[in-house]
């Protein structure tokens, strides 16, 4: 796994009954136990980046681009 790397992030929401979630990401950074990620949530209207920090067994690799990739990459907002 490297920078640039496109991967879901998989997460158990609260309340979600033991479900986890796949939420698309990019990678920023690769640390030897943990792994930086931008993800995208929906603020006002709108798609809004931020970072996370996540251990590696909570990501998968991800094959194709989602509807918000842009705002993955850094590049724009998009409106939702």
């Amino acid at each position: 796994m490297k920078a640039g790397d496109k991967v879901y992030y998989l997460r158990e929401n609260k309340g979600g009954y033991g479900y986890a979630h796949k939420y698309p990401a990019i990678v920023v950074k690769v640390n030897p136990k943990t792994v930086k990620i931008r993800m995208a949530r929906i603020v006002k209207n709108s798609m809004e980046a931020f970072t996370s920090t996540v251990k590696f067994e909570r990501l998968s690799e991800r094959k194709t681009d989602c509807g918000f990739e842009s705002v993955l990459q850094g590049s724009s907002n998009c409106e939702y």
